[in-house]
């Protein structure tokens, strides 16, 4: 119990928010997080997005499941989230964090409540961002050419 002296009447009451809209939008990544899923037999990356005016939404990702499906959508999704931000090589997702991208958000029914919620449906680099190269590759060694027999030493 927390004992205070309080008068809701003269505190302007927390407005309910509204659910996000279908719509891009331009977020910054908050924070990433690897997590145990629900059944414990594999992780997710939970990845927060925040906008300017604070509102959050996330999206995870399935990178270790039995699901082979789930980890090819996962590491498609993780694939288009570090194009979107200019950076094609990883090796924490917490490099990701405080990089801007953009989102599109579409209402979906929840199959649980039937509900509608706003899931992330695609990513992309904001405005007049770079478009992220692919890393280059190391030019291959040209093969050995065999020795000839009049060149033996």
């Amino acid at each position: 119990m927390a004992k205070i002296a309080f008068n809701a009447a003269e505190v302007e009451p927390m407005q309910a928010r509204t659910e996000w809209e279908p719509g891009v939008y331009m977020v910054t990544i908050a924070n990433t997080e690897e997590k145990q899923t629900k059944s414990g037999n594999g992780t997710y990356i939970s990845m927060e997005y925040e906008r300017e005016d604070g509102r959050k939404i996330w999206d995870n990702l399935n990178i270790n499941n039995p699901n082979e499906k789930a980890v090819e959508i996962a590491t498609r999704t993780l694939s288009a989230i570090c194009r979107a931000c200019g950076v094609m090589t990883i090796s924490d997702t917490d490099e990701l964090i405080g990089r801007a991208v953009m989102i599109d958000v579409r209402l979906e029914k929840r199959n649980d409540t039937g509900e509608l919620q706003a899931r992330i449906k695609g990513y992309s680099a904001p405005e007049g961002a770079a478009p992220a190269k692919p890393a280059a590759r190391p030019a291959a060694k040209p093969a050995a050419k065999p020795a000839m027999p009049w060149m033996s030493a």
